[in-house]
């Protein structure tokens, strides 16, 4: 089980209504520009009605890389805001004189 405290932004992804011509590494190409893929599960017929041929829904377990860009998105807005009040500051610095 995950901890909730746990802030690596590992996710377990239910990927559903697949179509059956898709494959595992076209699947796993498609997903992994949104994090490390640490393990997945493309499920297959192991029996009737057709051996061999997808199910149509995979479990991917990745980390998200939205984690870091969202550390970087805040450490922008801080930056927006210490520019916004440094002009401020400068102009309360010379009334001061």
């Amino acid at each position: 089980m995950q901890d909730p405290n746990d802030d690596r932004g590992e996710s377990r992804l239910y990927i559903g209504n697949l179509d059956l011509r898709i494959t595992k590494a076209s699947l796993l190409k498609l997903i992994s520009p949104y994090g490390k893929i640490i393990s997945e599960d493309f499920l297959w017929h192991m029996r009737s009605p057709k051996p061999g041929e997808p199910h149509g829904f995979a479990f991917i377990q990745l980390i998200a890389y939205i984690s870091a860009m969202g550390q970087t998105s805040h450490s922008a807005k801080i930056d927006t805001i210490k520019n916004k009040l440094k002009p401020l500051e400068d102009e309360s610095s010379r009334t001061k004189k």
